[in-house]
């Protein structure tokens, strides 16, 4: 499975577990609860909301654990390493081993 799809599964995924239990969702519920006046009941469906956000809380660490697993997994390629090595490096050296008054000499000529 390419990252681009499984990063946009795990978007799919938050987006889902964000708003099964928002703030104004979970404020109706209670003052429902509340408005039956049984303490047992009461007790049993806030008990049923507070796991819901837990399981909900667990999920979104599951989420972003993913996320990050997607994101550590990418790699530098071998490509880029050599490039890096037989082009990128032996350049930067060789602009460190002029004196500074020169490449700055060099880099008013390019901007000119």
């Amino acid at each position: 499975m390419d990252i681009e799809k499984q990063v946009a599964e795990l978007g799919a995924k938050l987006i889902e577990t964000a708003a099964r239990n928002t703030a104004g969702a979970v404020s109706s519920k209670i003052q429902a609860i509340k408005a039956k006046r049984n303490n047992e009941e009461t007790i049993q469906e806030l008990e049923e909301i507070v796991n819901a956000l837990v399981s909900d809380k667990n999920e979104l660490v599951r989420i972003a654990q993913a996320y990050e697993q997607e994101f550590v997994a990418q790699q530098i390629s071998k490509k880029d390493i050599e490039y890096i090595t037989t082009k990128f490096i032996p350049v930067l050296k060789g602009l460190l081993s002029k004196p500074l008054v020169m490449t700055l000499s060099c880099k008013r000529l390019l901007m000119t």
